[in-house]
């Protein structure tokens, strides 16, 4: 896991210079644009319920808890990206998807999930 973070920060971390070398924002990066998607952790759902992202774009989920527990953000993959994070507290996950589908995310914390806490992500393919 510390390694596929490791990446992951070294794909961020060029995404921010070649930025700063074009002097613009990320969009006009030559790596490709950071995707922000902001993500609600309440006491019994997420929100958004559903998120829709392109494959093969690097995204940063910013990941607030609003509730009075411990929660996590976790997606099911084959292997699976999460992120926990403390009562009213705020972290980040950053995932670039390589693959197109349908997949689940919700928070295993107490078994959350099964009360609401869940949503679906949707990750098109774009040609």
């Amino acid at each position: 896991m510390k390694a596929k973070k490791l990446f992951l920060g070294l794909i961020f971390g060029a995404l921010a210079l070649g930025t700063a070398a074009c002097g613009g924002p990320a969009e006009t990066a030559p790596l490709g644009e950071v995707v922000v998607k902001e993500v609600l952790l309440k006491d019994n759902k997420i929100v958004p319920g559903e998120i829709k992202v392109e494959a093969n774009t690097p995204v940063r989920f910013i990941v607030k808890n609003e509730g009075d527990f411990t929660h996590e953000f976790r997606i099911f993959l084959p292997t699976p990206e999460y992120v926990e994070v403390a009562p009213k507290s705020k972290d980040r996950l950053d995932v670039v998807f390589t693959k197109g589908g349908e997949y689940e995310f919700g928070c295993t914390i107490n078994d959350n999930e099964r009360f609401g806490m869940k949503g679906k992500l949707a990750v098109e393919t774009v040609e």
